[in-house]
């Protein structure tokens, strides 16, 4: 009787590995095209839902910001039919519970938050996911852009938001977001230099 020394099995198995791996790696380069539309297509979903009356977003140079804000990850300039700029979108994301929690706000040109919706995320369904709602977002709309939010109460010179009950890292993922945003806000309409 042969005694089996188990070298075929580990080729067999090596082989379907290598298989497998080959036919994900396929799937994937042949599904990417797909998959950045259907993401550009949410960003812009996301963009007309807080300026409904843009004609196009203008990306703005934030190179020189990211060092100080790393939670920045995108700036537009909203502008009218006509040609009008109709105010500047803000997109942030900061470390949540479940990963990171980006955000996109809208400040209109008279320097007030006019929306912020919370973009998808990975927090908990529930619970986490309440950061999503219009209940606690709707704290933040039409408040002048030099306010700073914080979930901790007795935080000096910041206003204190009510967090969503069982969510707090959440809310602060949201606020963290929000706050570099604005500050990157400021900088960049020439608010501080």
């Amino acid at each position: 009787m042969r005694k089996d020394n188990g070298v075929l099995p580990a080729l067999i198995l090596t082989l379907i590995c290598l298989i497998a791996t080959a036919l994900l790696a396929i799937t994937n380069q042949a599904t990417l095209p797909a998959r950045q539309q259907q993401a550009l297509a949410a960003e812009n979903e996301n963009k007309f839902a807080l300026f409904p009356d843009a004609a196009e977003f203008v990306e703005l140079d934030i190179s020189t910001h990211t060092t100080s804000f790393p939670a920045l990850t995108n700036a537009y300039q909203a502008v009218g039919q006509d040609g009008s700029e109709l105010g500047i979108l803000l997109a942030a994301a900061s470390r949540g519970y479940g990963g990171e929690v980006p955000i996109m706000v809208a400040v209109d040109t008279a320097d007030k938050i006019s929306g912020i919706r919370v973009l998808s995320n990975d927090e908990t369904p529930g619970l986490g996911k309440k950061i999503e709602d219009n209940e606690f977002l709707s704290q933040f709309s039409d408040k002048p852009i030099d306010i700073r939010y914080t979930t901790k109460i007795g935080e000096t010179g910041r206003e204190v938001i009510d967090s969503v009950s069982g969510a707090t890292i959440s809310s602060r993922a949201v606020t963290e977001s929000l706050n570099a945003a604005l500050e990157v806000y400021t900088k960049i309409s020439g608010g501080d230099s």
